[in-house]
Formats: structure tokens, C-alpha cells, sequence
């Protein structure tokens, strides 16, 4: 009677996209797709998914039951666990993490990447893979990760017809370095986007107000996942004066905007100690969280938090991924950053709904960015230029003018506040303009400048969806697919009987943003290229200054190349690239559709007048 009532109490009635997302994944898994992600929004219910999945996944054979789900953070795997316990309470769970070992007659093992990752191989040894039916991955965007595929690999998943399922879910499939998630993972089955979730109201609104400061991040060196380096960056915001607009900034909304629990993000924990005694000199409560907070500290902070005991709680890197709390109504993006991912991961803690919470307002600190630099902000994750001004602007009516906008053929870059979207219709009579001369000097460095911000190298525009790294006879490139996915790849030359031919290597990355396809085609370069190789492919590499050699220019005689004026053996080789990978022939084929799709956006125009003002 007693677990009757048990299972009665903890009993949840899945939302429509949970048991859509569920009958995806089973959908695929029986199309043969072994190993499925899925992307959902923060505050989605990835763990109650996961949670019900479980046990509809089919056992491949009598001793294959078990399931093991893997996070790389303590509070992700305790998370799950909970959310598992109460779902399931028939069946037999436990911990494998550190000092904690799983029994080995577990129905479901949670168990840490940095435990069983290790390339000793060790602690994972205790399983047998024959006893396996799936292995779940809370934040699938991390599962490239050596520690993960150290995994994966021991269980057998990359093998021909091995039997274990695996399924991933992340808020965002894509990492920061830029690495596709392929071949981890064979197909996304199922995704539902922010968009979405909040028109349905599973997630909270948020309005953003942007805060500008007078910090210059111009030349803050970069990480290997190509965002700022954090000891350099937080030298340059860690001040008194920035950290007084912080609080400052807090005391202005809080009262205005009747918030209870604010989260701020700081870059390490010398800002996060400076912030808490900025706001504790405004008599403040706010504490800090980091990853020098014991577990007991942490759990009685967060304890705290969220019994409103605790204001203003300060965090680095603790409270991006896999955070349950949904009381959170402030959020303050101390933490400049160049990641999209990142900054939908910070936004995205306060979304989550919670009784009395109409919506959370966010603080979005754009600091001050000369050039074609950019960091990511609020705006540049809905496609505007990250000048664009949010006072005190709703995302989801930000996400739906912009959409009608650009629908209707305007050029969101050129939109600098929610007013521009009624108030100056004729911005879209922006025409997309073709490429009058492929071949024109001061063009390909006006495409270099727009490139600098999001590489080092000098990738060479050969069209909209076409970019191109030459390498001797290699070509690194990333081109758009049929399918709406940039392909990032790499083509050599070979000869065969005296005559050259194209040779394509596979995909090193797929993504559906330029930006992050030229990220990971960066980080692979970087690993595969020697130090030197790499250095030459550099926009800034001392050879690219040098005048112009004569073999380039006898080259750009003979395909009737003719510049105006003397330039660089860089440019030479740019306008090369450009030659021999179609630029012209793409020119041509945009003067032609030029008038066509000027009559199409004219068209877009009136009806956009009709329907907005």
C-alpha cells in the first residue's frame, strides 16, 4: 500500500514536447540511429525526460538492462539521481563518483566523466558492457571531450553493430571551441526551441536592460576555445568603477522591478571577492560561489538562495549548466563573454518558471568595443548587431520583431533599438548587394576587417555561404549546404599520371551558424598543423606584408588579374584563392538574381507597412 501511495505522490504528467521528444528519440532508435541527441531550452525538464525514458528503452537481450548517466559536475549527477529516485522508486540506483561506488546490481549508475574518464581505465573496468542497454548524457555538448570518449569508446559505442543506445540532451548542441558532435552522435531527433517554449509559457519572459560601461576589451587575448582569456579579462573589469555600476545597476531594479533573488555572473573569484565587497558596502547581503566553496558551503548557500535568505548570490562558472532554480527573477551578466553558448547558458537560468515570477530581468553589461571586435550579448543571440540597445525589452516581443523583420527582407545589423522595427519601415530597402568585382582590392579588406573579430586566420570570402583557407595544395572550407548546415572540410590536390586532382576528406565540423563552424575549422587547424604550418595561415603573418612575388603575379596576368595599384604578396594570394575557387563565376550569378530579389523585398516592404504601422 506503502509504495502505491509513493509512486502516486511522485507521479508527473509529461508536457506535450517531453512525450513528443521521448517518441522522437524511440522513433530514431528504431530507424537504427544508435547514438541520438536532442536540443532543448534551459527549464525544458531534460532530467524528467531522461527520467521517463529510461524504462522505454528495449532491452537488445535478457542480461542487458542496466543504464548509466554520465555529467561531469556533482550537482548535474545528484540532479539526476533525484529526479530519477522519484520517477522510478522500483528500481535499484546509485553513485559512482570519487570515493562513492556503485553497486554493481544497480538498475541505474550515475557516474562522474572525471571518475570513470580517466585514460587508466581502471574504475570503469568494473562494468561490463554486455550488461548495458543505454548510457545517457545530461549536457551533450561537452561528449567530444577526451574524458567522455574514453567512455564511450570502453563500452563499444563507434563499433559495428554493438548493442548500447546512446542519447544525449544539452540546451545547445554545440561547444564552445566549435567541435561538431560528430560522429558521437548520429542524429538530432527532436528540438524545441526558446521561441517556442516561450509562446507556449513552459518558459518565464525575461526583459533585458543593456548596461554600457567605458571598459575597452579590444585586446583581450583569447583561450583556446577562442573567448577571453579570464586572467587578462578580469584585470581589465574587475575595478571599482565598473563593479560600483554593477551595484549600482542592482539598486536601481531591484525595488523598481521587485526582485528577490538576483544571480550575477563574475569572471573568477578575485571579481566574485571584489563584487561581494562592493555590494556588502551598500549593506547587500550577497555571498559568493566558486569552485573553492566546499560541497557542504555550496549546499547550504544554495540552500539559503533559494528560501530568499540570501539576495544577491555571486558566481564563476558554478551555476552555467544543469541549475535548478527557478526562483532566480534577476540575473546581472558581469562576465563579458565571446561565446553564444555561454550567454544562452547564463540567460538561461532565469527562465525557468516559478509561482509569482512574471518574468526575470537581466542586466546585460555591454562593455566598450572599437573596430570589428564583438562580444557575444543578449541581442547578438537573436541575430542583431550587438549595439543594439534592450531598455527594459521583452525577449519574447524582441524574438518575434525581429523574425517579421527579417522576413520580410530588412537586414537586422542595421537595427539599433525595438523602436527602428515600426518606426523606419524604409531600412528595409536595404538591398543585398551582389559582388560587383570579386577581384576588388579594398573589398576583400573590407571582408577581412568584418572577419577579424571571429578569427585569426585569413579566411578569404569567396561568397555569402563560401569561406576559404589555402594551405599550399590544401584547402580548408566551410561552404553551406542544400540542408541550411555550414560543412566545414578540407580538399587537397593529388596527381595521377602528370594531371591534378580535387581530393575531399570528410567533415571535420557541421553547424548551422558560420561563426561557429569557423571556430571549429580554427581549433582543428590548430591541433593538426604544425606550429609553424599554422602560423602561416595567420592574417597577421609577416609574409602577407611582403610585396607581391613574381610567380604570384605572373599568375595573376595570365587569369587576367589586374589590380590598380601595387599590393601585397597577401592580398596576391587572396585574389588567387577567389580565382580558383569561383568567385567570379558566383559574381555573375548574383548580378543576374540582384533585380529579381530587389522586386521581392519592395513587395515584403508594403505588406510589412500594412501589417506593423
Amino acid at each position: 500500500m506503502q509504495r502505491y501511495c509513493f509512486l502516486r505522490l511522485y507521479s508527473v504528467v509529461l508536457r506535450p514536447y517531453q512525450k513528443a521528444c521521448i517518441d522522437a528519440t524511440l522513433n530514431a532508435f528504431t530507424e537504427d540511429h544508435q547514438r541520438v541527441a536532442v536540443s532543448m531550452p534551459v527549464g525544458s525538464g531534460k532530467t524528467v525526460i531522461l527520467s521517463h525514458l529510461i524504462p522505454k528503452i528495449p532491452t537488445p537481450f535478457p542480461m542487458a538492462t542496466k543504464t548509466l548517466v554520465l555529467a561531469h559536475r556533482q550537482e548535474l549527477l545528484f540532479q539526476a539521481y533525484k529526479t530519477v529516485e522519484r520517477t522510478l522508486p522500483h528500481l535499484r540506483l546509485g553513485i559512482d563518483q570519487g570515493r562513492k561506488l556503485a553497486e554493481y546490481d544497480c538498475d541505474v549508475i550515475f557516474g562522474s566523466v572525471a571518475t570513470l574518464g580517466k585514460r587508466s581505465g581502471e574504475r570503469i573496468s568494473r562494468f561490463d558492457p554486455m550488461h548495458f542497454k543505454c548510457i545517457i548524457i545530461d549536457v551533450a555538448h561537452h561528449a567530444t571531450a577526451e574524458s567522455y570518449q574514453n567512455i564511450l569508446k570502453y563500452f563499444g559505442l563507434f563499433e559495428p553493430n554493438n548493442h548500447i543506445k546512446l542519447w544525449g540532451c544539452s540546451a545547445t548542441l554545440r561547444r564552445h571551441d566549435g567541435i561538431g558532435l560528430e560522429p558521437t552522435f548520429q542524429k538530432i531527433a527532436y528540438a524545441h526551441s526558446v521561441s517556442d517554449m516561450l509562446k507556449e509559457n513552459w518558459l518565464c519572459d525575461v526583459k533585458v536592460n543593456s548596461v554600457k560601461t567605458k571598459i575597452q576589451i579590444d585586446n583581450i587575448p583569447l583561450n583556446n576555445s577562442k573567448d577571453y582569456n579570464l586572467t587578462a579579462l578580469s584585470k581589465l573589469v574587475n575595478t571599482e568603477t565598473r563593479n560600483r555600476v554593477v551595484v549600482d545597476t542592482y539598486l536601481n531594479c531591484v525595488n523598481t522591478h521587485k526582485r528577490k533573488s538576483a544571480l550575477v555572473f563574475a569572471v573568477n573569484i578575485d571579481h566574485i571577492n571584489s563584487l561581494v565587497e562592493e555590494f556588502k558596502a551598500s549593506d547587500i547581503n550577497a555571498v559568493g560561489l566558486s569552485s573553492k566553496t566546499t560541497l557542504q558551503d555550496r549546499e547550504s548557500i544554495l540552500k539559503k538562495f533559494k528560501a530568499n535568505e540570501i539576495p544577491v548570490l555571486i558566481n564563476c562558472g558554478i551555476l552555467t549548466e544543469g541549475t535548478d532554480i527557478p526562483c532566480i527573477d534577476f540575473i546581472l551578466m558581469a562576465r563579458p563573454t565571446k561565446s553564444g553558448v555561454l550567454l544562452h547558458q547564463m540567460l538561461g537560468r532565469g527562465m525557468r518558471t516559478y509561482p509569482g515570477k512574471d518574468y526575470c530581468l537581466v542586466a546585460d553589461f555591454v562593455d566598450s568595443i572599437t573596430g570589428a571586435s564583438r562580444a557575444a550579448t543578449v541581442p547578438t543571440l537573436l541575430g542583431l548587431n550587438s549595439d543594439f540597445v534592450m531598455n527594459n525589452s521583452s525577449l519574447s516581443s524582441t524574438i518575434d520583431a525581429a523574425n517579421q523583420f527579417e522576413n520580410a527582407g530588412g537586414t537586422l545589423d542595421l537595427i539599433t533599438d525595438m523602436e527602428d522595427f515600426a518606426r523606419d519601415p524604409e531600412k528595409l530597402r536595404i538591398k543585398i548587394k551582389p559582388m560587383a568585382n570579386p577581384f576588388d582590392v579594398s573589398e576583400i579588406n573590407c571582408d577581412r576587417e568584418k572577419l577579424k573579430d571571429l578569427t585569426g586566420n585569413a579566411w578569404v570570402k569567396i561568397s555569402d555561404d563560401k569561406y576559404v583557407l589555402s594551405h599550399g595544395q590544401k584547402n580548408f572550407i566551410i561552404e553551406l549546404d542544400c540542408d541550411g548546415q555550414f560543412k566545414g572540410f578540407e580538399t587537397g590536390l593529388y596527381t595521377f599520371k602528370g594531371k591534378y586532382f580535387k581530393q575531399k576528406s570528410h567533415n571535420y565540423v557541421t553547424s548551422d551558424t558560420f561563426a561557429h563552424a569557423l571556430r571549429g575549422m580554427d581549433h582543428y587547424i590548430s591541433n593538426h598543423l604544425t606550429r609553424f604550418g599554422g602560423n602561416m595561415l595567420l592574417a597577421g603573418a609577416p609574409w602577407r606584408t611582403k610585396p607581391a612575388t613574381e610567380k604570384q603575379k605572373a599568375l595573376l596576368i595570365k587569369y587576367e588579374i589586374l589590380p590598380t595599384k601595387k599590393i601585397s604578396a597577401g592580398i596576391a594570394a587572396d585574389l588567387i584563392t577567389r580565382f580558383f575557387h569561383g568567385a567570379k563565376r558566383i559574381s555573375e550569378k548574383q548580378q543576374l538574381e540582384h533585380k529579381r530579389l530587389n522586386k521581392k523585398l519592395d513587395k515584403a516592404k508594403q505588406q510589412f507597412k500594412k501589417e506593423i504601422l
